[in-house]
C-alpha cells in the first residue's frame, strides 16, 4: 500500500493521483463535485450504500453525513486501505463481496493503470456475489453504484430495495469505448439508466458519464 495526499491506495494505482479534486480536511478528493451535486437533492441521511467501494474516495465522505454507510467491495487489497481510509468513520461496513443479479460465485479482471478499472468476470470462481435485495435493506436514502459496466446487475438485484426506499442514485452508464456504445457484458450502455426509469425514476443531472437519478 502507499499513502498519496492523505489517502491510502494498493502499489498498483498509477491513475486516479492524476485527476484529484480538491483537498477535504487534509485529504485529496475524487469526484467531489458529483458528489456534492447528488447530496443536495437527498431529503433524509439515514443510510448511503456504496456499491463499488474501492478504497472509500466517496465513503469517506458519505459516513460525514449519514447515520449508516453500507459498502460492498470484493477486492481485499482495496478493502485492506479502504480500512485504514475509514480508520476515523465508526459508521460503516463494508462487506467483502460483489453484488449483481444472482447469488452465487465470480471473478475479478484487474485492469493495468487503475485499481478503480476492476472488472467482474463472469465465468471465474472465488469472489462471493449477493443480489441487494438479498439483505432487506429499508432505510437507503442514498445510492451510489459504480462497478465497471455492471451496474444493469446490480440494478436489477437490487429491484426490491430500490423501489421500496426510492433512493437518490448516483450511477456509471460509461460504456466501453472498445464496444461502442455496448457495455463489456453487452448491454447497451444505458440500460440501467433507463431500468431504473421504467419503475419512475427520473434523472436530475448528467456529469461526464454518471447519472443522478431521483423520484
Amino acid at each position: 500500500m502507499k499513502c498519496i495526499a492523505g489517502i491510502w491506495f494498493p502499489d498498483a494505482e498509477m491513475h486516479l493521483q492524476t485527476v484529484f479534486g480538491p483537498n477535504i480536511d487534509g485529504k485529496a478528493t475524487y469526484q467531489y463535485h458529483k458528489l456534492e451535486a447528488s447530496l443536495r437533492y437527498v431529503k433524509q441521511w439515514r443510510c448511503a450504500v456504496d456499491v463499488g467501494m474501492h478504497v472509500g474516495l466517496w465513503a469517506m465522505h458519505l459516513a460525514k453525513r449519514f447515520n449508516q454507510v453500507i459498502g460492498f467491495e470484493p477486492v481485499a487489497e482495496h478493502i485492506d486501505c479502504l480500512r485504514l481510509n475509514m480508520a476515523e468513520s465508526p459508521n460503516y461496513v463494508v462487506r467483502e463481496m460483489a453484488l449483481g443479479h444472482r447469488t452465487g460465485s465470480v471473478g475479478l479482471r484487474i485492469l493495468p493503470g487503475s485499481t478503480g478499472s476492476t472488472q467482474i468476470d463472469e465465468e471465474g470462481q472465488g469472489i462471493e456475489m449477493r443480489t441487494l435485495d438479498s439483505f432487506d435493506l429499508t432505510d437507503v436514502d442514498f445510492l451510489k453504484i459504480d462497478v465497471e459496466n455492471y451496474e444493469y446487475f446490480v440494478v436489477e438485484g437490487g429491484e426490491q430495495t430500490i423501489r421500496r426506499c426510492k433512493p437518490i442514485i448516483v450511477i456509471e452508464q460509461k460504456g466501453d469505448k472498445t464496444r461502442k456504445h455496448k457495455s463489456t457484458y453487452g448491454r447497451e450502455r444505458h440500460d440501467a439508466k433507463e431500468l431504473l426509469e421504467s419503475w419512475g425514476a427520473k434523472q436530475l443531472f448528467e456529469m461526464n458519464g454518471d447519472h443522478c437519478m431521483g423520484w
